[in-house]
């Protein structure tokens, strides 16, 4: 399967629990025989291909102001790609790229989608902003924060299939679209066992550590 990632950022240019799932569930796909394309923004030091994938960047414009310019600069990058590469599904993480990502599709609303809900983008801004939500009503929200929440809702409905790593994320985008829950599949986290297992020789390594041999 020919797959088109589009996200707001990707490791290694951002280390982060988001932009490295992203990532591993990319390279995993690649390993199985999937061809994987990844459009990022404001990466541009990132490889042009690593790992098997083929990864493009755009330049986005650092004032938050200006950021709807930047979604229309990912709209073009996504339809450049889709004319130039066979693409038979088109996976989006986050907000910023998932509503390029539905813009694109409603001229082409036969190739399917499937929307990563990483968290809330209106609660995540909100927590960096020290804000807190609970039991605070939608019409009640500032309005930048309505507008993100209303585009986590166009993305929810458009998108073909929502997937996310937990049933409570599974019930908070419920919060945002009702009956969402309907096409939303949980895929736990998972451990690389082969890089994250017990030391062979853990005295060895206390020492390399610099902790005493025989400590808990």
């Amino acid at each position: 399967m020919n797959i088109l990632t589009v996200a707001d950022f990707f490791y290694p240019g951002v280390t982060g629990g988001a932009s490295i799932v992203i990532y591993e569930v990319m390279r995993r796909l690649v390993t199985r025989g999937h061809q994987v394309k990844v459009l990022i923004r404001g990466q541009p030091e990132t490889p042009a291909g690593m790992e098997g994938m083929q990864v493009f960047s755009y330049e986005t414009p650092g004032w938050e102001a200006l950021y709807p310019l930047a979604v229309g600069r990912c709209f073009n990058n996504l339809r450049r790609l889709l004319a130039e590469h066979p693409i038979d599904l088109i996976n989006a993480h986050h907000a910023f790229s998932g509503i390029a990502a539905e813009l694109v599709r409603l001229k082409r609303s036969q190739l399917p989608s499937v929307f990563f809900f990483h968290g809330p983008w209106h609660r995540e801004a909100m927590a960096k902003e020290g804000i807190l939500d609970e039991g605070v009503a939608n019409s009640d929200l500032a309005f930048r924060y309505r507008l993100r929440r209303s585009i986590d809702r166009f993305i929810l409905k458009r998108c073909t299939q929502v997937v996310g790593l937990s049933e409570y994320m599974g019930a908070e985008a419920e919060q945002i679209l009702p009956g969402v829950s309907g096409k939303f599949c949980k895929i736990p986290g998972g451990v690389d066992t082969h890089r994250f297992r017990p030391a062979g020789n853990r005295k060895q390594v206390r020492r390399q550590l610099g902790l005493p041999e025989d400590g808990l």
